[in-house]
């Protein structure tokens, strides 16, 4: 859920890497990287993985299974 594309407000983590999104011009953006940041799947750019394509919950950080709701029995976030 992306170096390079903001993501909605509501999702406090990223769908790709898991880790803690930031606050930036009413968006939310992935700033962590292989070194730096909170990642549970480092990287140096994560993708903006629609939810078919997540990796991760984007309200609690459990690994999921694309669409799928998480073992907390979040559903995914629109799109």
């Amino acid at each position: 859920m992306a170096t390079r594309e903001p993501v909605q407000r509501d999702s406090p983590y990223c769908r790709d890497c898991g880790g803690t999104m930031t606050d930036k011009g009413g968006y939310r953006w992935c700033q962590n990287t292989a070194t730096t940041g909170d990642a549970l799947d480092p990287k140096d750019s994560c993708e903006l993985l629609g939810m078919w394509r997540r990796n991760y919950c984007e309200q609690c950080r459990l690994r999921v299974n694309g669409a799928n709701a998480c073992e907390n029995g979040h559903r995914p976030s629109a799109p």
